[in-house]
């Protein structure tokens, strides 16, 4: 089973973090990501957990983890720029 992933599209100065929706993927983002990357924005969405895997997995997870997930997306994603404008 191919599991999505979290993705990060490279293009500007400014971001746009892009969260899918419940029950969703990374997948269902990647053409709007492609998009606004393509108008300037570096485009980070993150998976959360238990989406895009076996329903077992989904059903195991909570609202509250999304949300963490995507708290720690901001977090990666800021980290990441930190390292790339100091390099």
């Amino acid at each position: 089973m191919k599991v999505d992933r979290s993705f990060m599209i490279e293009a500007g100065n400014r971001a746009v973090l892009l969260l899918h929706g419940f029950a969703g993927t990374t997948s269902d983002m990647r053409e709007l990501g492609e998009y606004i990357a393509e108008n300037g924005y570096t485009v980070y969405a993150p998976n959360y957990r238990g989406h895009g895997e076996n329903p077992e997995n989904f059903l195991a997870t909570t609202p509250e983890m999304w949300y963490e997930d995507a708290v720690n997306g901001y977090k990666n994603y800021k980290m990441q720029a930190t390292t790339r404008s100091s390099s």
